[in-house]
């Protein structure tokens, strides 16, 4: 293991950032995690820099944890980006086949038709495209065109673009880390390395529960129908807490993973006294696990679930009701969430807490089984799945690595 190449996934979240290394494994054909950090950092809002030196101490500090920990020197990372700077779009390319078979150059020229025909306003530019679907010779539709024969390759694609100031300030502040590193769309790369294949094609919605937002990520048919953000997370049932409970930030956040629960089931739910400090670290109060639940985080969750239901309507109808809902990201620590998505969205198969599944993932148990590193795990495994950098990226061309270009390099 010491000679394969270490690589990084870093998850510049809501208000942390996490840092996992791995390796590919390519006798198993997934990717293996040795170990993962997670960093507070107050120099990254909703996925945005506020604060660059913060920022650059989190992230050069996540990352050095973690490679001091794996005891080897990673080559290149990979970030997860996410924050309403980022908006999804559909886009579409053909090219004409250079020879018999269909080859990778000619899904890259395809993939460079796509991004040409957007006509992206100044200050935007393309982060990232996944292949939806793949149309020979106008006819044949097919997921995986490579080997196959054609005149005629059309692409069709979700188009992921970014304001170009966010990305090169978060570029700017992961200089400190001074390895080459790519970049891709947080709640994408997530929900790849969790969904089983019968639920991407019966529909899943995938919800990436963060801090201060919420990612959505839909599956239908075999391929991604559309991603999401809405500007509300785990930090607002926080920020919340602080205030019903008069107490400080760290301390509302203990008390919202030890005695909090997104719903008070029957069956599930058991209610009891706790105890506090209060803001001036030195009072003691008490309160109760019901009081908090029913009356502060049952009433943000209803209104977290709202906006992710507006959301899903928007995009696909008044009557679209998700096939299955899988959840992620660190907002996942709450209790009885599950129970709390099952009551609202009645009459879905089931809810489930996303794991990385076998086929695609493995290593240490409590990284890859632990939501909050689903981000940072997803954005390793892109760089060996479906996942295409922006095959021109002329801005960040000196800066950012494409995905492409490193796979060849190395594989």
């Amino acid at each position: 293991m010491a000679k394969e190449s270490l690589i990084a996934g870093l998850d510049i979240g809501s208000a942390q950032v996490c840092c996992v290394a791995g390796i590919w494994d390519d006798s198993q054909k997934k990717v293996h995690i040795i170990e993962g950090k997670i960093v507070p950092c107050d120099g990254i809002k909703a996925g945005s820099v506020i604060d660059i030196q913060e920022a650059s101490k989190s992230i050069e500090k996540a990352f050095n944890e973690t490679e001091k920990v794996v005891n080897g020197q990673i080559d290149t990372a990979v970030l997860s980006l996410r924050g309403d700077f980022i908006e999804s779009d559909s886009a579409s390319g053909t090219a004409q086949i250079s020879r018999g078979d269909i080859n990778e150059s000619d899904i890259g020229s395809a993939m460079n038709a796509a991004e040409k025909s957007m006509n992206l306003p100044q200050g935007r530019e393309v982060l990232q495209m996944i292949p939806k679907k793949y149309i020979l010779d106008g006819k044949l539709n097919v997921v995986n065109p490579v080997g196959m024969e054609a005149v005629f390759i059309q692409l069709e694609a979700c188009a992921f673009t970014a304001a170009s100031v966010n990305l090169k300030n978060i570029l700017r502040a992961a200089n400190s880390i001074k390895i080459n590193c790519s970049a891709v769309y947080s709640y994408t790369a997530a929900s790849e390395i969790l969904w089983r294949k019968e639920e991407k094609e019966s529909g899943c919605l995938v919800v990436d529960f963060g801090g201060y937002t919420t990612g959505l990520v839909y599956y239908f048919g075999g391929i991604l129908q559309y991603s999401d953000e809405i500007p509300i997370g785990s930090e607002h049932i926080t920020m919340d807490l602080m205030r019903k409970l008069k107490t400080s930030r760290g301390e509302a956040e203990r008390i919202k993973i030890e005695h909090g629960a997104a719903f008070c089931h029957p069956d599930k739910f058991q209610n009891r006294d706790f105890d506090y400090i209060a803001a001036d670290a030195v009072t003691k109060a008490e309160s109760s696990r019901q009081e908090i639940v029913e009356n502060a985080i049952m009433i943000r969750m209803d209104q977290i679930l709202c906006y992710i239901a507006q959301a899903v309507e928007k995009r696909m109808g008044a009557q679209s009701v998700p096939s299955n809902i899988i959840l992620t990201g660190g907002g996942c620590r709450l209790e009885l969430l599950t129970d709390a998505f099952e009551k609202f969205f009645d009459g879905i198969p089931y809810v489930r807490i996303g794991v990385p599944i076998d086929s695609k993932v493995s290593g240490k148990k409590e990284i890859i089984t632990n939501p909050s590193y689903s981000s940072a795990i997803g954005a390793i495994h892109s760089l060996y799945s479906n996942y295409y950098a922006s095959p021109d990226n002329v801005s960040l061309r000196n800066s950012l690595s494409k995905i492409g270009v490193w796979l060849k390099e190395r594989l």
